[in-house]
């Protein structure tokens, strides 16, 4: 069995990691002694590099995870709702985000078997009662 890549997670873990090494750099720096108008103008870069990282992570969970799970939720529920002809997007991913979008296109091809078998047995079922109205 193949597990995804855990990329999306890697990413994420980065980006916080580097944002609490920040952090204990700006402890480590404020706690050194410097004198205040050293430390207000370092403390004050230092905050402006923790919000950037934390914009920049949110801009990649938004594209890397929220995006992605919109669209396969839409198709989820296109494909709950009997389509079976629709193309599942992110089926290429190596990630978790492709493993989800494989696991639904399962899902599309038994709903699609179930419906062939469906009209098997009714074809079947139909072709009995003409035979018992022969005999």
């Amino acid at each position: 069995m193949n597990l995804p890549k855990l990329s999306i997670a890697a990413k994420l873990y980065a980006i916080f990691a580097s944002m609490a090494s920040l952090a204990l750099a700006g402890i480590a720096l404020l706690s050194s002694g410097m004198g205040v108008a050293t430390g207000n103008l370092e403390l004050t870069a230092f905050a402006l590099l923790v919000v950037v990282l934390a914009v920049v992570g949110v801009l990649v969970i938004a594209r890397a995870v929220v995006r992605p799970l919109a669209a396969i939720t839409r198709v989820t529920e296109q494909v709950a709702a009997g389509d079976t002809n629709l193309a599942i997007p992110f089926t290429e991913r190596s990630d978790e985000i492709g493993a989800l979008a494989r696991s639904i296109g399962v899902f599309q091809r038994a709903i699609t078997r179930n419906a062939e078998l469906n009209q098997t047995v009714l074809q079947d079922a139909d072709a009995r009662a003409h035979r018992q109205q022969m005999m």
